[in-house]
């Protein structure tokens, strides 16, 4: 499976950016907060709202393919040290499988804090989507997986 290849590139990743724990630490705890102090439904809309704001307070330039887009998108993670981003699209629909991306050392937390992070990366990436000539009504959905792993992300109308 094409999720498998990307662990290698996640590796590497890490190999070469040195963790920054001060911002880590600060946003795992909002977010974790956040979660802990509202109902699910709530938490998860407002991290996705606070998504798109991010999105919006950082517009990517036009891109006009894929590996365009894929580009523009990873630039900016890199400037946050928020892993990266591989992007495949058909006729149906984008997937966006974000690799690499700062995960808790607190393993009691681990699968609060991916559900935020995805929650709040689905915000920004439909976002940027929607700016990009994207329908305004449609999200980019994060695929619940293993705790583990890259984070997947679909933008497809009627999902």
């Amino acid at each position: 499976m094409q999720e498998n290849n990307y662990l290698s590139e996640q590796q590497d990743y890490y190999r070469q950016r040195q963790h920054q724990s001060g911002w880590q630490n600060v946003v795992q705890v909002l977010f974790l907060g956040i979660q802990a102090n509202a109902e699910d439904a709530d938490a998860r809309a407002f991290l996705h709202s606070m998504g798109a704001k991010l999105a919006q307070q950082q517009p990517l330039p036009l891109s006009h393919t894929v590996g365009e887009l894929e580009d523009n998108i990873n630039h900016l993670w890199a400037s946050y040290h928020w892993g990266f981003v591989r992007i495949d699209a058909n006729e149906q629909e984008i997937r966006l499988t974000h690799c690499a991306w700062p995960d808790t050392d607190n393993a009691g937390e681990k699968k609060q804090w991916k559900i935020a992070f995805a929650t709040f990366l689905a915000g920004i990436y439909g976002e940027w989507l929607s700016q990009q000539g994207g329908h305004p009504e449609v999200n980019a959905q994060w695929r619940e997986s293993d705790i583990g792993g890259p984070l997947v992300f679909r933008y497809k109308s009627g999902i």
